[in-house]
């Protein structure tokens, strides 16, 4: 109404999806859901976002996001510097050309493509040297000479001990606490790059699993799935991007991912949570939903208006989440 070309916030923003209507960016500190019976769980923070359809692209928090009028690119914040000086590099030479061009016109062509090493003795290299731009290579450093050869085999993903099909609690239509059925047969999902398979020794079990069970705006499921929203158990298998990410068969973790009423369950690598040997996993699988909501709600729900010191009025602790909540 007041033609507004966007809204920033250092607090949160309450009916969000209401304020995304209205078709304009806002960038707040946090978020909460829109308010009504059917959607009083907090949003997801600091979590794990997939973007795009085609080629989805995964950010996780502390990633940088780098871009230029070309695009953009998300990189891990270790590797943010050094790309941005690659980027800042090749816009640098970009400009050079084209100025060169403006004074001498000529083919474009002889100064690229620019793949480093950039060459003394090309129109490039030449043109480089006269601006006085030291040259930036990109070219990777060669591979470590192994002491011993590899053993064969090495770096194969190892074969599942799952079996093709588990028991689970499967939903194939919404309604009543009726319409959830034990089954022996239901498949054991599978894997895509970057997940672990869970053979779960705990599940939880919460008041939000009713509103998948129940469907609706916001938790409604492609049919059959199972529900559940955290386990926890033992990785019995890993694909290649999750071990790089130092996952492995035969470590506890618990996690948070929809479909943990049953026997195995497949999470991706940024959602596990290893269990250290001093805790117990029913303690650690527990936390996974109603504690980090507890810790969401009272560290960073209300942008720091509760302040070490200050009281707290907390309902129902009768509750799991109001439990966890009161010992925060």
């Amino acid at each position: 109404q007041l033609g507004l070309g966007g809204l920033v916030t250092d607090g949160s923003v309450r009916d969000t999806d209401e304020i995304l209507s209205y078709g304009f960016p806002c960038f707040s500190h946090s978020t909460t859901a829109k308010q009504g019976p059917a959607a009083m769980q907090p949003w997801e923070c600091n979590g794990v976002i997939e973007l795009g359809q085609t080629n989805p692209v995964v950010v996780r928090p502390g990633d940088a996001i780098i871009g230029d009028q070309d695009g953009v690119v998300v990189v891990p914040a270790a590797a943010a510097e050094k790309v941005y000086e690659i980027a800042h590099f090749r816009e640098t030479v970009e400009g050079i050309i084209k100025e060169e061009l403006v004074k001498n016109p000529g083919p474009p062509g002889k100064y690229y493509p620019f793949k480093p090493p950039i060459k003394p003795e090309s129109p490039l290299g030449k043109l480089l040297d006269s601006k006085g731009v030291k040259y930036y290579s990109t070219r990777a450093a060669p591979a470590p000479r192994r002491s011993t050869p590899a053993r064969f085999g090495s770096g194969r993903r190892q074969l599942s001990t799952a079996p093709p099909t588990m028991r689970a609690v499967v939903i194939r239509e919404n309604g009543p606490a009726e319409s959830l059925k034990y089954e022996t047969g239901f498949p054991t999902p599978s894997l895509a790059d970057g997940q672990v398979l869970v053979k779960n020794e705990y599940t939880g079990i919460n008041f939000i699993d009713t509103y998948f069970r129940k469907g609706g705006p916001a938790y409604t499921q492609q049919l059959p799935f199972v529900s559940g929203q955290e386990g926890g158990g033992t990785i019995v298998d890993v694909t290649p991007k999750a071990a790089a990410a130092g996952l492995a068969a035969g470590q506890r973790v618990a996690y948070s991912v929809l479909g943990t009423y049953c026997e195995y369950t497949a999470v991706p690598a940024a959602k596990v949570v290893q269990v250290p040997d001093g805790v117990g996993l029913e303690q650690a699988v527990a936390c996974m939903t109603q504690g980090f909501t507890a810790h969401y709600l009272t560290n960073h729900a209300h942008a720091g208006l509760v302040k070490p010191g200050e009281w707290m009025l907390i309902h129902g602790v009768g509750g799991g989440t109001c439990q966890w909540a009161a010992q925060m």
